[in-house]
């Protein structure tokens, strides 16, 4: 009877058998074939890896960030070419290297390091990007897996000044101190009038986070989610104060003059005069120093260069400098001028192209650098890089020399222009430029007593306390401009500075202005310190 009828679809374990059985039995087959297949490409994968080259002979050398290019050092296997030698790059290529990649980085400047690098000027050690860092803790665990040696942190200030790591100066009227945990609090206690508008601000600061966070991560899924995400998951609110500048959202749920200017003062950690600034990445700075405090690595901003090179060397790599990159080499266009190809040359034959990659040794991995088709030819692939002359082949190229050297300087034009990226570069707005005081002290620390703490001046007074007039005034005229600045003392914040350099101490200013107020010395760029007119000799002895 069939189950409509009313009367139970009965099965038999004997005919319930017979379907499993062989259902069981060939899953399982599926499955095993499945896993010998996949246990073979990893055996394929691992016995068809070259070998790990020896360690690099490295000899004898002053200093391992100052490791001077010569054909001589390149690695017998070049498994990956890195172009610049900036935290970023470093790091990328100690990770390589921990996978038995033997990598080498080129850096044009004659240290290694990029921002982080020190130097060294009469007698006295001074850095030059990293003036505080935020969640020491999390940059200590993101380093551990690739450091040779373990990076360490001294937090900044003491016990007694609540680990105070920066101070917001307004003229003379206001020194308001930023202490580890208890930023926000500080300031409703500053401004009581104000405390539901400071905590108001820190909630659209918080929904802005979670914006940026979604924002980066779903740029790496298909369009679709990310739609999907933006329009039906995130209110709409939180986008509109997302996109909206400091001086803007401050005035709206700021009504003190001076709050307002206290919450815009750190408008230098943005790049930017608070009105081209999104206000959600000021007082997210703020919230990530309240919970931390801010950090200083023991040892100087170099330790991060000594600590990642030794990895790079040990799988056989060579961290190298005065090493300018002319070119990226393109599989088949090894002719092509970089920056200036027309389409004629772009337009080779496919059957001319070299197979530059194959000699570059078995097992070639797809590079990082994927250009775009040609036609119905093979899309051309980087294959490695051309250095005083010398072309050094490479499966793997990975530029981190920012986007315009990339697309406008090292690979051939007429390649990027389809893509749309010079076009877009070149409507962008140019970033601020720094103009910098490198200042040494006689005496240590034991003598001079020198905070920890950064402080940022803003050159404003009463009533208005106006930081982004007195910013624009600044960006247009640095000499004559209400001085907006940040200063700083790194040997207050290393305590192994004076171990390094007995007898001293050092300050370190800069403020931020636009690019056109040094248009005169356009000439001037490229020039060594010394060689760049008396006219520009002249304006830097009248800013310091």
């Amino acid at each position: 009877m069939s189950a409509a009828s009313g009367t139970p679809f009965k099965v038999s374990v004997g005919t319930f058998m017979l379907f499993f059985i062989p259902s069981l039995f060939i899953n399982m087959l599926l499955a095993t074939t499945l896993a010998a297949a996949f246990a073979a490409h990893i055996a394929h994968r691992v016995m068809s890896r070259p070998p790990p080259l020896p360690p690099a002979n490295v000899g004898k050398r002053v200093d391992i960030t100052r490791d001077g290019f010569l054909e001589s050092k390149l690695p017998a296997r070049v498994d990956a070419i890195v172009i610049g030698s900036g935290v970023g790059s470093l790091y990328t290529a100690a990770f390589l290297a921990k996978q038995g990649k033997a990598v080498v980085v080129l850096e044009q400047h004659y240290i290694a390091g990029g921002a982080t690098h020190a130097f060294e000027e009469s007698g006295f050690e001074y850095d030059t990007g990293v003036h505080i860092v935020n969640n020491p803790l999390i940059a200590s665990k993101l380093m551990a897996p690739v450091a040779a040696e373990e990076v360490k942190w001294c937090i900044m200030g003491n016990e007694a000044d609540g680990y105070t790591h920066e101070r917001l100066l307004l003229g003379k009227d206001m020194d308001f101190p930023c202490r580890k945990s208890t930023v926000f609090a500080d300031m409703k206690a500053a401004f009581p009038a104000d405390a539901d508008n400071i905590q108001r601000l820190r909630r659209i600061v918080d929904e802005s986070q979670i914006v940026l966070g979604l924002d980066l991560f779903c740029k790496t899924l298909p369009k679709c989610v990310w739609r999907f995400v933006k329009n039906c998951l995130i209110p709409d609110s939180w986008w509109r104060h997302i996109e909206r500048s400091g001086a803007e959202l401050v005035s709206e749920y700021a009504s003190d003059k001076k709050l307002q200017a206290l919450l815009l003062a750190r408008y230098g950690d943005m790049g930017g005069p608070p009105s081209q600034v999104a206000m959600s990445l000021n007082p997210a700075i703020a919230e990530a120093f309240a919970q931390d405090g801010g950090g200083y690595p023991i040892g100087g901003p170099g330790v991060f260069a000594r600590a990642l090179i030794p990895t790079i060397e040990a799988a056989g790599g060579r961290v190298l400098v005065r090493a300018s990159v002319e070119k990226i080499l393109l599989e088949g266009l090894e002719n092509v001028p970089a920056g200036e190809a027309d389409d004629a040359e772009v337009a080779a034959d496919a059957e001319t192209r070299i197979a530059a990659v194959r000699r570059a040794g078995s097992g070639a991995v797809n590079t990082l650098l994927r250009l775009v088709g040609l036609g119905k030819s093979a899309a051309p692939r980087a294959v490695g890089v051309r250095v005083k002359g010398k072309d050094i082949y490479a499966p793997l190229v990975i530029s981190g020399a920012g986007a315009w050297n990339t697309y406008a300087r090292l690979l051939p034009r007429a390649l990027v222009k389809p893509w749309g990226f010079l076009e877009h570069m070149r409507t962008a707005q140019p970033s601020v430029s720094h103009v910098y005081a490198f200042v040494g002290l006689r005496g240590d620390q034991d003598e001079l007593q020198l905070p920890s703490a950064n402080f940022w001046h803003m050159d404003v007074s009463a009533p208005d306390y106006d930081v982004q007039k007195a910013a624009e005034a600044f960006f247009k005229d640095p000499l004559r401009g209400p001085v907006c600045c940040f200063f700083g003392f790194p040997s207050a914040k290393d305590p192994t500075y004076a171990d390094r350099n007995p007898g001293k101490s050092n300050c370190l200013c800069f403020a931020e202005t636009s690019l056109e107020a040094f248009a005169l010395f356009e000439d001037a760029q490229g020039k060594a310190s010394g060689r760049r007119g008396a006219e520009y000799e002249a304006y830097k002895r009248e800013v310091g």
